[in-house]
């Protein structure tokens, strides 16, 4: 049985690519998506920055597993939400993590 939710939403684990010295360092966090509905999401226009920062604002609902540059951990809030949305090597993989995660349901049919 197919079971109906208003306001549906998933947690997957966002992968990023740290640019180091040299290279990179694999790094990852988890975030909490609203799913919208494909007539919502259509109306960004993701080739453009602003754009994609209203979409991952809206489709962002909490991030977890996050730490400062000391180890301890840093509670989620807009602000932060809005600083990791500004670091490209952390934009990229949140939005695909939110499109792999509804798309990832098609793969199995």
């Amino acid at each position: 049985m197919f079971s109906i939710n208003n306001s549906p939403t998933f947690t997957h684990t966002v992968k990023v690519n740290v640019p180091v010295n040299g290279g990179y360092e694999q790094q990852s966090f988890q975030a909490t998506f609203n799913v919208v509905p494909i007539d919502e999401a259509a109306r960004f226009d993701l080739s453009s920055g602003e754009e994609t920062t209203a979409f991952l604002k809206r489709v962002i609902a909490h991030l977890d597993d996050l730490a400062g540059p000391d180890g301890e951990p840093v509670p989620y809030n807009s602000d932060l939400r809005d600083r990791l949305i500004q670091l490209p090597y952390v934009r990229v993989p949140l939005a695909k993590a939110y499109y792999d995660g509804v798309a990832g349901s098609y793969t199995g049919n």
